[in-house]
């Protein structure tokens, strides 16, 4: 598994498109995720780009969390009965078929662009 932290009262529903990320003195991982209390779809209004890394020394720990979007995506988890029936019947399957797609899309069809957000991570400097 990945690691994300703080911890939330919630499961994590997918995770999609990791990197791994230097900025000027550490390193983690980026990735999109969704994190909910039911089997819920992916959607624009929970979908959010995180990136967890440490520094170099060890010392510090960063977590960062951000919101994107995705026109592919519904605004929110009020979807039609297809995709409740898949989520309900094989949510498995349709976590499998919603990353594949999502990890299929540009960095730069995302809102935020992905790109202009790894370049914000790795312009960081903890002092």
């Amino acid at each position: 598994s990945i690691p994300f932290l703080p911890n939330w009262n919630a499961g994590q529903v997918i995770k999609a498109m990791p990197a791994f990320i230097n900025f000027q003195n550490g390193k983690g991982i980026r990735y999109l995720t969704e994190y909910a209390q039911y089997a819920a779809p992916l959607n624009n209004y929970d979908l959010f780009y995180t990136f967890q890394g440490i520094t170099d020394d060890g010392k510090y720990y960063i977590s960062a969390i951000l919101p994107v979007t995705h026109p592919s995506l519904p605004a929110d988890s009020n979807v039609g009965d297809a995709i409740q029936n898949q989520l309900y019947s094989d949510f498995d399957g349709y976590k499998r078929e919603a990353v594949a797609a999502l990890e299929a899309q540009p960095l730069d069809s995302f809102t935020p662009d992905l790109n202009q957000l790894d370049a914000m991570i790795q312009s960081f400097k903890v002092h």
